[in-house]
């Protein structure tokens, strides 16, 4: 018994012995040539780390971090139709050949619209440069005409000459008519190449109100209505386009005083919230379908074909008093039934302030 205490003490003497020993060394080698990898060597992989290997897993990925970083996806990962990631990789270079054969189509069509709309502006401002020229041409001739027709209705009154005075009047009445559409044309033209411009400046409200009936009076007494105008002399002043805004207000009363006959027109001007005036201008007229309150602010677009033979008209007045209002920071909306009448209501801010 005491014999093997002996050796069994030994053994353990020389097994601590040992691994004292060999603890020593290779911490001591370890400090100067690690035995063991990384944990993340360990992950992908204890070849790939010692010797820079790699294998189709970590290409395949690499290939797709080069394409996200890059947006270069003409670049192909492995292939193998033994291994499971060469099969990934197989299916993944095809989605990417259609990605990039996809890609070379769209930037080959945005070349082509970029190329289009270039064109397309080209054009447009070659259209507007050549209406103004025309416009200018045309209007320097009519408003001779016009002028001269005057002067000769006035003679022709004055010296009783009846029969010619009959003739001069339509040739007045038809320089004005075209004087009306050129200065619609042109305007269309100006809204649209961005070259129309307010010029505001403070008017009294009452005043510009009673020009405007002045003006149209003729108008409404032609198809014998009754123009009623109801006023909050309270809004004071504006500062806005006079012109302008004298312009679409005859535009649509000139409209109501058109289609209607034998009725009542009425424009009411009022004060809404956040300082803004509102003007709403009504009819007892023809009134307009569905489909015609579509379309009612679309250039050169008309009432059908039996009701513009009758009525006249170019299509353009409504988009332009559109446009204008836009212009002015306000909003046209439009209320109607066949056989019942129209409404337009018009919203603007009473003080346009200048543009920085």
């Amino acid at each position: 018994m005491d014999q093997f205490i002996a050796q069994l003490s030994g053994v353990v003497a020389i097994g601590l012995y040992v691994f004292v020993l060999s603890y020593v060394i290779l911490r001591t080698i370890n400090a100067y040539s690690p035995l063991r990898v990384s944990q993340e060597a360990e992950d992908i992989g204890l070849n790939i780390a010692e010797h820079d290997s790699s294998s189709d897993h970590i290409d395949l990925l690499k290939v797709m971090q080069y394409q996200a970083e890059t947006g270069n996806l003409s670049v192909r990962g492995p292939e193998d139709v033994f291994t499971e990631a060469g099969q990934i990789g197989y299916h993944y270079n095809i989605l990417m050949e259609k990605l990039e054969e996809s890609g070379k189509v769209m930037h080959r069509q945005k070349k082509e619209l970029q190329i289009a709309m270039e064109k397309a502006r080209s054009a447009s401002q070659a259209k507007t440069d050549f209406l103004a020229k025309v416009s200018h041409e045309l209007r320097t001739p009519l408003n001779a005409i016009i002028g001269y027709s005057e002067i000769l209705m006035e003679e022709a009154e004055d010296d009783g000459l009846e029969t010619y005075l009959d003739d001069l009047t339509k040739i007045h009445s038809s320089g004005d008519h075209l004087l009306t559409l050129i200065n619609d044309i042109l305007d269309i033209s100006k809204i649209e190449a961005g070259k129309m411009e307010l010029y505001l400046e403070e008017f009294n409200l009452k005043d510009f109100i009673s020009q405007i009936v002045s003006t149209t009076q003729p108008l409404v007494e032609k198809n014998r209505n009754e123009l009623v105008v109801d006023l909050d002399e309270s809004i004071g002043t504006l500062r806005n386009d006079e012109t302008k805004l004298r312009q679409v207000l005859l535009n649509l009363l000139s409209n109501a005083a058109k289609f209607t006959e034998a009725g009542v027109i009425k424009l009411k001007v009022s004060k809404t919230t956040r300082g803004r005036v509102k003007f709403e201008l009504s009819d007892t007229g023809i009134g307009m379908t569905s489909k015609q309150l579509k379309t009612v602010f679309e250039e050169f677009m008309q009432a059908e074909t039996s009701t513009s033979k009758k009525y006249g008209g170019t299509g353009l007045g409504m988009p332009i008093s559109k446009k204008i209002t836009d212009m002015m920071g306000g909003n046209i909306d439009i209320k109607s039934k066949i056989g019942e009448g129209t409404t337009f209501t018009i919203t603007i801010p009473k003080i346009i302030k200048e543009k920085k």
